[in-house]
């Protein structure tokens, strides 16, 4: 059943690099045709979501938008295809839900989720905060509701990764305990 819920879940930091994608496609369409809203529009939504990753990956020495363009896509491809694979694919799966987590963090700090509080008010009760509790908060509210949805998602998705790789850790040392223990048997038997 975690397996069927982590391979759903996949389906979210596909969706991570698909926005990327759609943002370098929409970019291109706002550069081509800058008086249309439409291009406007969904620049400036996909922009606070996946725009540092974009610029990121498109400032490679050597990239460029369409590089960047592919690579997106590539991923999003390869985010379903493993969703709906058949294959085991535990430690890719891991290593591919903690990218997207990697690029929506690094999205959501450009943004300003995770910057100091500006005023002094905010301050003082941060101060008062971090010598009674953590101290640290996320401001969520910088960063548009669909994105920090799609974080909770990713977050889940990155969750039941690292339960299946506990899952798989312990059914091998437990075959491996059977193993042992059956040699252990049969080196008896012949002694």
């Amino acid at each position: 059943m975690l397996r069927h819920a982590a391979k759903f879940l996949c389906l979210a930091p596909a969706l991570t690099f698909g926005l990327g994608a759609a943002f370098v496609a929409a970019s291109a369409h706002l550069a081509t045709s800058p008086a249309d809203p439409a291009a406007w529009r969904a620049v400036l939504v996909l922009a606070p979501l996946i725009r540092e990753p974009v610029y990121f990956v498109a400032g490679l020495l050597g990239s460029s938008y369409a590089a960047a363009f592919v690579v997106f896509t590539a991923s999003a491809l390869f985010g379903v295809a493993m969703a709906f694979s058949r294959i085991e694919t535990g430690r890719l799966h891991f290593a591919y839900v903690h990218s997207a987590l990697v690029a929506l963090c690094f999205s959501m700090g450009r943004v300003g989720v995770f910057a100091p509080v500006a005023d002094l008010r905010s301050l003082a009760a941060a101060y008062h905060s971090a010598h009674y509790s953590s101290g640290w908060i996320p401001h969520f509210d910088k960063f548009p509701a669909f994105g920090v949805g799609l974080f909770a998602v990713v977050v889940l998705a990155c969750a039941a990764s690292h339960l299946l790789v506990l899952r798989r850790l312990i059914r091998q040392d437990s075959r491996a305990r059977d193993l042992d223990a059956r040699l252990l048997s049969s080196l008896q038997a012949f002694a």
